[in-house]
């Protein structure tokens, strides 16, 4: 699959493994896009507001357990920004009860997923998301 290269992805995730794991599953299929990486809620709020540099990625995917901001007032936060407002945000976790799940649909998430332990099923998710929010779907950003 080859992918338009100018579109941006932040990813915010603590966690190496996954980190790379994501990155590997991008790369393997073929998706071009830059990845931007914030280890935390803070980061990702200086990433995406910093007064001089902010960056304007066409898809965010969203670790909700992360130190500092939690990934549900990172979430809060890019819903509330008019900047941020539109740009889609998958939310993954590793184990989330129901009620959290619910909460991201309700700050404004357009995908909750659970991180697959499986190796391949890992990657072809994070290729069926990055295919249907970069590719399929018709953004309201950029």
């Amino acid at each position: 699959m080859a992918n338009r290269p100018n579109k941006l992805i932040l990813l915010i995730e603590d966690n190496p493994a996954d980190e790379q794991s994501i990155r590997r599953a991008l790369e393997k299929n073929n998706v071009m896009n830059e990845v931007v990486v914030a280890v935390d809620g803070d980061q990702a709020v200086e990433l995406l507001y910093h007064p001089t540099e902010a960056i304007e990625p066409d898809l965010i995917l969203l670790d909700w357990n992360l130190p500092g901001l939690h990934g549900r007032e990172v979430l809060g936060r890019i819903r509330s920004e008019q900047i941020t407002k539109t740009v889609p945000v998958v939310v993954a976790s590793g184990s989330t009860p129901q009620s959290e799940v619910r909460l991201a649909y309700e700050l404004g998430a357009n995908s909750f997923i659970f991180k697959p332990t499986d190796a391949m099923e890992f990657y072809d998710t994070f290729l069926t998301i990055s295919m249907y929010w970069l590719l399929i779907n018709a953004s309201g950003t950029s």
